[in-house]
């Protein structure tokens, strides 16, 4: 693969330094990328602490200052993360070689990478009308991402 997030730094995920922003890649973990705050440690005990959760997240921080959580943490991410900074921006990379089949068909739209880009998936939140900011790119061949600007308060069901 060759897009521009095959390596995940701070630099290509701080488009604007001040928007916290996940990428979920077709595989492997989350990226997600917070804003620097004044008193340092916070993002760390916060991530930490499953986002005052209680859950355990086991985040990686890599050396470019991006955490690495389980995908399964999306939906948790996205909200806490837009309710603590006011919104977050999230990028959903799928396959446009990959199709639906039974499997992906149960699966939650989240958790969707195939080329319906997540509408034939039921129970996911990130693609439909509740986003104010969406956009989708071809990001290379054989890839698209979603963009969706997800504001604190949006009410969505993973």
């Amino acid at each position: 693969m060759n897009g521009p997030f095959d390596v995940v730094t701070e630099a290509n995920l701080g488009f604007r330094k001040s928007t916290p922003t996940i990428v979920r890649p077709i595989t492997g973990a989350l990226h997600v990328w917070l804003p620097y705050k004044a008193n340092g440690d916070h993002n760390r005990f916060w991530i930490k602490s499953g986002f005052d959760t209680g859950e355990n997240l086991r985040p990686q921080l890599e050396e470019s200052n991006v955490w690495r959580i389980s995908r399964k943490h999306l939906g948790l991410a996205v909200e806490a993360i837009s309710d603590q900074c006011g919104l977050v921006d999230v990028y959903l990379q799928f396959s446009d070689r990959q199709r639906c089949n039974d499997s992906c068909i149960k699966a939650k739209k989240d958790e969707c990478i195939c080329s319906c880009l997540g509408a034939n998936h039921g129970g996911g939140r990130y693609t439909g009308g509740e986003a104010r900011t969406r956009n989708t790119v071809i990001l290379y061949e054989g890839t698209t991402e979603v963009y969706v600007r997800v504001w604190r308060g949006q009410n969505f069901v993973v």
